[in-house]
């Protein structure tokens, strides 16, 4: 029955696999509309940009179209499934929701389609009482993004408007590298949310969080200072996610995807030894460095 059921899906759909899923959820009230419109708008040029496929899902068929999507989108892949959520959410009866024009899909539901995937998966969820999210679909190969701390955040949230805003802004380049990260589009973003309610000397009604070491905590942008964490020894997230570029330099681009991958599975190694300094021998230390380093020598003579 329920193979019978996708067949029909995708019969009536007809939705092709995409790199990048965008979920334009419900309006809520009619003032909404348009910033919301414009968030997704920046959003399909930005993966023009990236040269990746997008698909844009809206209407009464959101949770069949999402459920399809999912179904039939590469499971084991070094190129990143990425879930862009544009709209409001709920959290009721200890249940997280995206709310979408037609039935809304929950936390949990989202989890299941999601475990399927080996691949890595980067869901930006720019909703309201989003931060239940985090709990549920964090783990390996995880990169989320709430747009609030908690669930009792349930207001609209300029973070819907200030993300898309910073993805590839030269503005929001912390390092200077000529591309603007994952991580360092959060850091902008976050700053512009908090700027706007300063303007007005309001309290922020939204906190974004951003969770890619699978711990299911997640941190917020002010545990930061640029781009290194406060606290130095801490297990602090933001890692993966500087390294990841929706638009590369012309220089990162240049280098194949496979050997990208490598060495950026190679940096987080150092990063995690790094973290473990002043708990092993110093001897041992230096030895796995090193190692580290040949590795690191040895792939970029291959690309060379």
């Amino acid at each position: 029955m329920k193979i019978a059921l996708y067949i029909f899906i995708a019969a009536v759909l007809n939705l092709n696999a995409s790199d990048m899923i965008i979920i334009r959820g419900a309006d809520g009230t009619e003032e909404f509309s348009k910033p919301l419109d414009a968030a997704v708008k920046k959003w399909q040029e930005l993966a023009v940009k990236a040269k990746i496929s997008t698909t844009l899902i809206n209407g009464a068929q959101s949770k069949l179209q999402i459920d399809e999507l999912l179904m039939k989108s590469t499971k084991d892949s070094i190129v990143p499934l990425w879930i862009v959520f544009v709209g409001h959410g709920t959290y009721l009866n200890q249940k997280a929701k995206l709310n979408l024009q037609g039935p809304d899909i929950s936390a949990d539901e989202l989890k299941k389609s999601l475990d399927q995937f080996k691949r890595e998966v980067i869901f930006i969820n720019c909703a309201s009482a989003s931060a239940p999210f985090i709990a549920q679909l964090s783990g390996k190969n995880r990169v989320i993004i709430t747009a609030t701390k908690n669930s009792q955040q349930v207001y609209y949230t300029k973070f819907n408007e200030f993300l898309a805003d910073a993805m590839g802004n030269e503005e929001a380049d912390i390092d200077k590298d000529s591309q603007t990260s994952l991580f360092e589009s959060f850091l902008f973003a976050s700053g512009q949310v908090k700027k706007y309610y300063d303007k007005d000397k309001r309290i922020s009604g939204e906190n974004a969080v951003i969770d890619d070491n699978g711990d299911k905590l997640g941190s917020l942008a002010d545990m930061f200072d640029g781009l290194k964490s406060k606290k130095p020894n801490a297990r602090i997230d933001g890692l993966r996610a500087h390294q990841i570029h929706l638009i590369p330099s012309e220089e990162e681009a240049k280098m194949p995807l496979e050997v990208r991958t490598k060495r950026n599975e190679l940096e987080r190694e150092l990063n995690q030894l790094k973290l473990k300094k002043d708990s092993i021998p110093e001897g041992e230390y230096y030895e796995k460095l090193e190692a580290i380093f040949q590795k690191l020598a040895e792939l970029y003579k291959e690309d060379s």
